[in-house]
């Protein structure tokens, strides 16, 4: 009788030692980050969309809407901050070519205050940038006195 219990304890043992898991978690990959030689992480993200223009005189009376296909806006990293900054040609506006500001991106969400050329003079109102898309809202003041929102919606097309 001890014979048989102790083979059926030895034998449970067995089938629970046999059947026990075993982790089969994955190792995760590391990211090259290129400091070896290889490719770096990009700093400057372009995107490609539109510019709506939402024109208004001093006093908020609408003069026109309307949109500018195939902008261009590109986010890159400065020593400290990022950079937004587009190729709007706002002569038309009676404003500057050349357009940038400096934007704290804290968490994708963000807003500039700060002063900055062109459309950005008064600052970036609030924006979003995601992996692959960019949106920004600017009120802008023309050298007449109209008050301008732009909104700039693109997707990313290029990075380097």
């Amino acid at each position: 009788m001890k014979n048989k219990t102790f083979l059926f304890i030895t034998a449970f043992a067995l089938i629970f030692a046999s059947c026990s898991k075993e982790e089969q978690s994955e190792s995760t990959i590391a990211i090259p980050t290129g400091t070896g030689g290889g490719t770096s992480e990009p700093t400057t993200f372009v995107f490609t969309g539109s510019m709506a223009v939402d024109k208004n005189d001093s006093n908020w009376v609408d003069i026109s809407n309307y949109i500018i296909p195939g902008t261009e806006s590109r986010v890159f990293k400065a020593t400290s901050n990022y950079i937004v900054s587009t190729n709007f040609d706002a002569t038309s506006l009676k404003g500057e070519v050349i357009h940038s500001i400096p934007v704290d991106i804290p968490n994708n969400y963000f807003s500039g205050f700060a002063d900055g050329v062109g459309i950005f003079t008064i600052g970036i109102i609030d924006g979003y940038y995601g992996n692959d898309s960019l949106y920004y809202h600017v009120l802008y003041q023309d050298a007449d006195s109209n008050n301008i929102y732009l909104d700039f919606t693109g997707k990313l097309t290029n990075s380097f």
